[in-house]
Order: C-alpha cells, then sequence, then structure tokens
C-alpha cells in the first residue's frame, strides 16, 4: 500500500481553517466592542477562497461512506490570481465562480435536411478499486491506495463512451460495466437519441455520427456495421457513419472539445467505485460552458461474437463513392408484416 495525497495539503487546511477561525473571532469581538468590523489581510482572503474552492469539490467516497476533498491545481490558481476582498462573514462559493457565458450554434444541416451531427468516441478503459491514478490533487488526509494497478486488484471496469453534439457544446458519456464491444456501442448510440435525441432535433430524418476507425466501433469490422443496421431498423432512423481515417482522429472536435476536460476532471482520484466515475465525469466544464450528462449502462456483453455468413451478401448498407471505406448509411429496413 502507498499513501497517495500531497504531503503539505493537511496542514495547509488546518492553517487556513485557523486564520479564518481567528479572523471570524476577531470581527466578533470588535462588533462587539461598538468599534467596528475588522476586514480580513490578504491571506485571510486567500485562505477563505481556497476553503470555499475545496467545499465546491468535495467527493463522496462510497466504499467508506465518507466525505473527502479534490481540487485541480489549476482551479487554485485561477482563484488565487483574482483579487479578493473580503469583509466579514465567509463568501458563498458560488460568488466565486465567473458565470458561463457560452453559446449556441444552429442546429446541423446536410443537403437541405435535419441531420443531428455528433461526434461519436470510447474512452479509456479504466479499472475500479484502490488503484493508483496519475495526477495531482489536493487532499485533507493521506488516501491509502495500491501502488500497481493490476486487475485481478480491481472490483470492476468503466468503459465509457462519449458522443459531442456541436450545435448544443453537450457532452453525453454513457459508461459501461462489462465489455468494450460493437454492441455496447451501438447500446451507448441508442440510449442517447431515445433520452435526448428526440427532444432536441424533434425533426431530424438522419443522424450523422463522426467516429474514430478503431476500437469497437472499427470502420474495418462487419459485425459493427451489423449491429448499426440493428439499431437504425430499431430506431426507424437513418444513420450516418463518417470514420477518420487512420493517423486524423486527432483531428475529431470530441478530442479536444470533451474528452481533455473529462480526463482533466478525473485527474489523481481514485476510481473506487462505478458511481465515483459518473459524479467526477457528470461535474465536467469549461469556461465556455459545456455540459456533460452521463449514465452508468449495467447490461453485460457477450465477447467472441461473429457477423452472419449471409450478412456481407445480403445487408443494406450503403456505401458513399467517396471515401468508401469510412463512409457509410445504414437506411432502416422496411418491414414486411
Amino acid at each position: 500500500m502507498v499513501v497517495y495525497s500531497l504531503a503539505y495539503a493537511q496542514s495547509a487546511q488546518q492553517d487556513f481553517q485557523t486564520r479564518l477561525t481567528q479572523a471570524q473571532t476577531d470581527v466578533a469581538a470588535l462588533n462587539q466592542s461598538g468599534h467596528g468590523q475588522k476586514a480580513f489581510s490578504e491571506e485571510d482572503a486567500l485562505a477563505q477562497a481556497t476553503e470555499a474552492i475545496l467545499t465546491r469539490y468535495r467527493v463522496k467516497d462510497y466504499v467508506q461512506l465518507a466525505y473527502w476533498e479534490q481540487v485541480e491545481q489549476q482551479a487554485v490558481r485561477r482563484y488565487q490570481d483574482r483579487p479578493v476582498r473580503v469583509m466579514g462573514a465567509p463568501p458563498i462559493p458560488g460568488e466565486l465562480h465567473p458565470r458561463n457565458r457560452g453559446h449556441r450554434a444552429p442546429e446541423g444541416h446536410l443537403s437541405g435536411r435535419r441531420q443531428s451531427r455528433d461526434e461519436y468516441g470510447p474512452q479509456k478503459r479504466e479499472l475500479i478499486g484502490k488503484l493508483y491514478r496519475e495526477g495531482v490533487l489536493y487532499t485533507q488526509e493521506p488516501i491509502e491506495v495500491f501502488d500497481p494497478d493490476w486487475a485481478s486488484l480491481a472490483t470492476g471496469v468503466a468503459i465509457p463512451h462519449g458522443l459531442y453534439d456541436l450545435s448544443d457544446n453537450g457532452g453525453y458519456i454513457q459508461i459501461g460495466t462489462s465489455h468494450d464491444t460493437t454492441e455496447s456501442a451501438c447500446d451507448s448510440i441508442r440510449y442517447w437519441w431515445t433520452t435526448y435525441g428526440p427532444h432536441r432535433y424533434p425533426l431530424a430524418d438522419s443522424i450523422l455520427l463522426l467516429c474514430d476507425g478503431g476500437r469497437s466501433n472499427s470502420s474495418r469490422h462487419y459485425l459493427f456495421k451489423q449491429d448499426l443496421q440493428r439499431l437504425a431498423n430499431d430506431l426507424g432512423i437513418e444513420i450516418r457513419i463518417a470514420h477518420y481515417p487512420p493517423y486524423t482522429s486527432k483531428y475529431n472536435p470530441i478530442e479536444h472539445r470533451l474528452f481533455p476536460h473529462v480526463s482533466r476532471a478525473c485527474q489523481g482520484m481514485i476510481f473506487d467505485h462505478v458511481q465515483t466515475v459518473q459524479d467526477l465525469i457528470a461535474r465536467t466544464t469549461t469556461q465556455i460552458g459545456v455540459k456533460v450528462f452521463t449514465t452508468i449502462l449495467d447490461k453485460p456483453y457477450q465477447t467472441g461474437r461473429t457477423v452472419a455468413e449471409d450478412f456481407k451478401a445480403t445487408m443494406t448498407i450503403v456505401f458513399d463513392h467517396l471515401l468508401t471505406p469510412w463512409n457509410y448509411t445504414a437506411v432502416p429496413e422496411v418491414q414486411v408484416i
């Protein structure tokens, strides 16, 4: 076992609390004596602001049913750089956080059609348990974790599948707890569309997904196309896939508008429970006001599945003439009764 915390975090937090208590006592004494109110010093103001930040970033430990603190260094620097003038009672934490002012782009269109345009991609598989994770965070007390992140020490897995809506600046992440398969990828798309799609795009007759070319949604796997066709049949809507060619996934907006901020919100945190992962991802935000909605998909998925023997001969997937391997459309099949 190793101690995973910042060495000076606990003593610094105790020092901050001592300063705040003494300053509040002085103010109360002055008020009672009638000599007016004493302004906090710069150090007290900084301590008060840091305390507010720690309160905002409180996270629950679902294993020990206790609360502990986590705050990102970037957040501390952002608030320490701001001039703080405090008089009397501690400020409300929300007052220290500027209101995000984002923008909203018009809904996606393609060839005059109403279309939902989104980016899709799975994130790295994460192990659940008291395991070491890269990153730096502030804590009120040491956190004991296992140094090697062996799978045998884990109590489960978390497999995030993310979608980013360009027009709404919103992220939708479904966290699987089984395996990263083509079926789980399609179920993630299914959950997003049935939960949010019709409300966001009531007139849409097509979904455009910009995807990477590997992993469970690989452009080379016919099993993904088979599950995608089944999804289009179930939803009754056309699903168009546009894969990024090899070595170009860095140009996918989800890679720099959503995933980096999710990683930042989770850096250094101990994934002791899948609910902890969901809570951390859900609090992801940026200065332009990105919103992230999360859910947990507990469905078990079977590995080792193979494509049906007659799928390639009978499939109704429509491939584009331009960059055929990476651009295709799953059109809903007409059901004959």
